[in-house]
């Protein structure tokens, strides 16, 4: 029998929270699911926090050096044996009613290669739930100036296959998670929803953080955006590349 739900946990040096991650994942009123937590080496003792749990539900692995957060992700991916996937990280905590909302929004829409949790201030217009095609998704990014794709793992759930399929996420990117966000919607439906899956904490070693450092933020959407709009093109979308082109300064 395939498994619904993979939820995974990176840490790194995530003594300070993790047991509260790991605990919120365990109570979720929604019980059937695979988790897995990777820790990267962590020099404090959040692996030995972590081994406290005998839950049947847990596959624990620790890196003996540090490997980085993308390459830990993609590590996790790799163990993934479930149908779809939500990272809890090791600061964050899993609302207990999330995988219950999850699973039905995936009931009604069983096509969607990802679902994201969307603010209301990103879709004013529009009624929640919101089904994307990629052309419409590609219209949002760079016709309209949406920013949807930049909203991180807490309030993002993936189609492990297709995640898979795509390589895992990108070690080239600063945010490896909106490039892989936008190639995914580039090749399957997005669907919108209410936000509130994941209580999520900012900490400096997050590439979200990263990118408000310097300069480097905006060259990294930069690079991300030349390579989607290279994917555009041979899609053949009927979207005006000019237009994006311009509307980016690429």
């Amino acid at each position: 029998m395939t498994t619904f739900f993979t939820i995974v946990t990176i840490t790194y040096n995530s003594s300070k929270w993790v047991q509260e991650a790991v605990e919120s994942v365990l109570t979720s009123e929604y019980s059937v699911f695979e988790y897995i937590i990777c820790d990267d080496a962590s020099t404090d003792d959040t692996w030995e926090k972590i081994k406290l749990y005998k839950d049947d539900r847990i596959r624990s692995f620790r890196h003996d050096r540090n490997i980085g957060e993308y390459q830990n992700r993609n590590f996790a991916l790799d163990k993934a044996k479930g149908k779809y996937l939500l990272f809890v990280d090791g600061d964050d905590v899993l609302y207990r009613d999330a995988l219950g909302r999850i699973a039905n929004y995936l009931e009604h829409f069983p096509e969607v290669g990802s679902i994201w949790g969307v603010p209301d201030k990103y879709i004013k217009q529009n009624a929640l739930p919101l089904l994307l095609n990629p052309q419409q998704s590609m219209s949002w990014f760079y016709l309209a100036n949406i920013r949807i794709a930049e909203i991180g793992f807490a309030e993002t759930i993936f189609n492990v296959e297709i995640l898979k399929q795509l390589g895992g996420f990108s070690t080239s990117f600063i945010s490896g998670d909106t490039h892989v966000k936008k190639l995914i919607a580039l090749e399957a439906n997005v669907l919108l929803v209410k936000p509130g899956f994941v209580f999520w904490r900012i900490s400096s070693n997050q590439a979200s953080s990263k990118l408000k450092l310097h300069y480097n933020g905006y060259r990294n959407n930069v690079l991300i955006d030349r390579e989607i709009i290279k994917a555009i093109n041979k899609k053949n979308l009927d979207i005006e590349i000019k237009v994006i082109q311009r509307n980016i300064l690429i």
